[in-house]
């Protein structure tokens, strides 16, 4: 009977867990940070002209830090939850636990709802920490109550939405790492399709061939409703239908949450007795595909570099047709997208080149339009290519471990060295798509005169070089982690720390002085954002112009000397490590037969043997014999 005692052990460990505390005190930190960026900074802060403020004031400033708290909330809800619960039937497959629970007295509603509960028990206490600056933009005015509890409802429900949906994801992988992975993929996809779904149906409506859409606006409305940030913040801020969107993306949220909830209790079972193929299935054999995987290309032939051929040979395959044509299709989907982007924003610029020519004196205000393109899809991709560095390098190691071929990677001749660096080259291969994206975004901003060809040079070797630091830092946790989720997490709560969560500490001096780019030089992406410029700018910069701050050139050059010894380091420790980890001992002597004792060498020029060689052993020397002597007494 629901708890159970998965329930309460569960909650147990969860509470005795390293990781509850650090994300306590990052969670307060972050809150804190917020706090101090609204009231110390901006029209509200010292620095600010305004010394006395009317009611009117203070309770934008309620309303402003509100909506900033409600945002945060629900990005910490989409990051981690399915951290939280992704992982959960997952890991105890992974750990053959799952069979003995099975073969218990216990229920699927004991297995399944005690594991959602516990680990839901444990998130939304995370999540309370919302709730001291919540009271305070109430205490200081301009919030609704009435909204305050509907957006706690809200994400109450958003929360039961995306742990639901990572319970029936958990219910289908075989790893943790290929769950969670998994969840944060369908989350970006659902946030762009539902947003992409509705937007198609509100505005298809106004089209003279498309009239028929408009019986259609309340489903639209809907099913922009399960999703927690689409929709919601416009209506917040609009101030007109708050409480009807609010209800509504509630009740959307909870209709959907149930039945997913509710199949991956009844399905656990069933699941684990083995697939049954029905008779669709069966005739079009979409279970397996006989004869290998489905795969867009051929791999080449494995070469001298085994390792390198294994890690960054692969092509997109998989053994069922339909993950193989849903891979297709969201590259496709994003390919698409990121074109039809490129194209709208290029034509404008490609003819305002056409007209003036590469740096044109006149004010390029397609230039410039396209230039923010490039910078915004720039910044996109090089965190998407960063993200999937740190999980494709974190499960390098420990892939090898779940798949039980550690043992078998050891035992072979290969050095630590081509082990770690086959590892490192595979995570640059398997986030080559992204990378192509971004050479393509360059190139056209480059054909289009939004971007100098010394920036797109700086660009390419910039993001080539900072990308090495994910690489190694998940290498490293790979080899510490016993597990893919551990790994995982530690290499990308690092990442983020060194990309912006240690602005916390530096708070005071984010003030817009002039050791602010210095202060800045560990976020990355910033600096990658700046790297494709214009032709304007560089002109700009070289005649003293104040419309570019060279204090950038400066924080680059410290954040790629940062990242670059921080990567150095930790590729020589993962090859210590490595070697430690599969006892190998370390080369720091010599085998006696590398360097003979001449002693035991005779060169002998008559006899025919090979090399004219012959080692001989030396005679042991007799000891001396020692005479017994008697004394007279014992005669």
């Amino acid at each position: 009977m629901f708890p159970g005692p998965v329930f309460f052990h569960e909650l147990r460990a969860a509470a005795r867990r390293r990781r509850t505390f650090i994300l306590r005190t990052g969670i307060g930190l972050l809150l804190l940070f917020l706090l101090i960026s609204f009231v110390g900074q901006g029209r509200y802060g010292l620095h600010s002209p305004y010394h006395e403020y009317a009611p009117r004031d203070v309770a934008n400033l309620g309303f402003d830090l509100f909506l900033a708290t409600v945002w945060v909330e629900f990005l910490l809800i989409l990051v981690l939850t399915p951290a939280y619960l992704a992982g959960s039937i997952a890991e105890e497959r992974q750990r053959k636990i799952l069979p003995y629970l099975l073969a218990s007295p216990l229920g699927g509603v004991e297995i399944v709802c005690g594991k959602f509960a516990s680990r839901l028990i444990n998130l939304v206490t995370l999540l309370l920490m919302c709730l001291p600056i919540l009271s305070l933009s109430l205490f200081l005015g301009g919030v609704d109550p009435l909204m305050v509890w509907l957006t706690a409802g809200v994400g109450f429900s958003s929360i039961c939405f995306v742990a639901s949906m990572s319970m029936v994801v958990s219910l289908y992988c075989t790893l943790p790492r290929d769950a969670i992975i998994a969840t944060y993929a369908i989350e970006l996809a659902g946030l762009y399709l539902l947003a992409w779904l509705n937007l198609v149906i509100q505005s298809g409506s106004g089209w003279p061939q498309a009239n028929w859409l408009h019986r259609f606006d309340a489903v639209g409305e809907w099913i922009a409703s399960l999703s927690p940030l689409n929709g919601l913040m416009d209506d917040l801020t609009s101030g007109q239908g708050w409480p009807a969107a609010l209800l509504r993306s509630f009740l959307a949220q909870i209709a959907v949450s149930v039945p997913l909830l509710a199949w991956a209790t009844f399905r656990l079972r069933p699941r684990e007795r083995g697939p049954r193929v029905g008779r669709l299935r069966r005739f079009l054999r979409w279970r397996r595909r006989e004869g290998g995987p489905l795969r867009l290309g051929p791999r080449p032939a494995v070469g001298d570099r085994p390792m390198i051929w294994k890690e960054c040979s692969g092509t997109l395959g998989s053994s069922s047709v339909p993950r193989f044509a849903l891979a297709v299709f969201l590259k496709v989907a994003f390919a698409g997208t990121l074109f039809l982007i490129l194209v709208i924003a290029c034509l404008p610029a490609f003819k305002e080149v056409a007209r003036h020519g590469y740096g044109a004196t006149e004010p390029p205000y397609a230039s410039r339009s396209l230039s923010f393109v490039v910078r915004s899809v720039t910044t996109i991709l090089y965190v998407l290519a960063g993200l999937l560095s740190c999980v494709s390098a974190a499960t390098g190691i420990t892939s090898e471990r779940e798949r039980d071929t550690w043992i078998s990677l050891a035992a072979t001749p290969l050095e630590g060295r081509e082990i770690i660096h086959a590892k490192i080259l595979g995570t640059y291969w398997r986030s080559r798509f992204l990378l192509s994206g971004m050479l393509f975004t360059w190139l056209c901003g480059l054909v289009c005169g939004a971007v100098h060809p010394l920036g797109f040079v700086l660009a390419a070797l910039l993001t080539g070089s900072l990308l090495v630091f994910p690489a190694t830092l998940g290498t490293y946790f790979s080899l510490r982690c016993k597990t893919s989720a551990g790994a995982i997490a530690a290499t990308v709560g690092v990442a983020v720390f060194l990309n912006l969560g240690y602005l916390l500490c530096c708070v005071p001096t984010l003030h817009g002085g002039p050791g602010t780019a210095s202060v800045l030089a560990g976020v990355s992406p910033l600096f990658v954002a700046f790297s494709p410029f214009s032709y304007q700018e560089l002109d700009e910069l070289l005649h003293g112009a104040r419309l570019v701050d060279p204090g950038i050139a400066v924080g680059s050059i410290l954040c790629v000397i940062f990242y670059g010894l921080c990567s150095a380091g930790l590729y020589g420790i993962s090859r210590e490590e490595f070697e430690t980890l599969v006892d190998r001992p370390r080369r720091q002597f010599r085998h006696p037969l590398e360097s003979p004792d001449p002693a035991g060498i005779e060169f002998l020029d008559d006899l025919p043997s090979s090399d004219g060689v012959v080692f001989t052993a030396d005679e042991p020397e007799t000891p001396p014999m020692i005479e017994e002597t008697t004394r007279p007494q014992d005669r």
